[in-house]
């Protein structure tokens, strides 16, 4: 059994930090010592270990996991780099989690209850418009489609409008991947999720910033240099 991590208290004794389940189960099993780790941390830091382990339980699903994540960066000023060093897991793997929580709601529903993947989930996560998505769920559930078969009717929704050549050079392989770096560097450097979306044109767009509450959205304003205060 992996240790316990509990931290000393000013007026003696330990206080536990991570492992609650696993402590209680040993009581339940009448054990009468369990191995612990002993960490010096403040209210803030045990918050945290606390909510990185509640991550790593197995019995998460998809979108809870994504939204612990999302806790995680806004809380704690984390990037997806640094939740993924956290958690164990690769940049991308937290990224395409994160990703599950722009789906609608009913779609996220589905995922939460096991009745589409979260394979699925990421490549619903593609296409941008959310009638799309939904009709496209409706055919996976009908037709029993399998991630890579749904990979491939995602493919096919984004070949059904032909594009011009200022689109094609929009969504070239090189200029998708800038964009997408862009978006992981700016979204680093803020500490959230950052879209940019390209017009057809392929010379304008928009930033799209995600906050996910008002004193998120004030730290935010303070990280770009704006203070609405004044």
């Amino acid at each position: 059994m992996q240790p316990v991590i509990v931290r000393p208290l000013p007026s003696g004794g330990y206080e536990l930090i991570a492992g609650e389940r696993r402590w209680r189960a040993a009581k339940m099993a009448g054990m009468a010592t369990i191995p612990a780790i002993v960490r010096e941390a403040d209210d803030k830091r045990s918050a945290e270990l606390a909510l990185i382990e509640n991550v790593q339980r197995s019995d998460l699903n998809p979108i809870e996991r994504a939204n612990a994540f999302r806790t995680l960066m806004t809380r704690f000023q984390m990037t997806q780099s640094d939740v993924a060093d956290r958690v164990g897991m690769d940049r991308s793997s937290v990224a395409n989690m994160m990703r599950l929580l722009d789906l609608p709601d009913d779609v996220r529903a589905l995922i939460a209850n096991g009745t589409i993947s979260a394979g699925h989930g990421k490549m619903l996560a593609s296409i941008s418009d959310a009638q799309q998505q939904r009709r496209l769920v409706e055919r996976i559930l009908a037709e029993h489609l399998s991630v890579r078969q749904t990979e491939r009717a995602v493919r096919e929704i984004q070949k059904t409008k032909p594009a011009t050549s200022a689109e094609t050079a929009a969504q070239s392989p090189d200029r998708h991947a800038n964009i997408h770096d862009l978006e992981t560097r700016l979204g680093d450097h803020l500490k959230t999720r950052v879209r940019i979306e390209i017009a057809p044109s392929g010379s304008k767009g928009r930033v799209v910033i995600d906050f996910y509450d008002l004193e998120h959205f004030d730290g935010l304003m303070q990280a770009m240099g704006f203070d609405p205060a004044q």
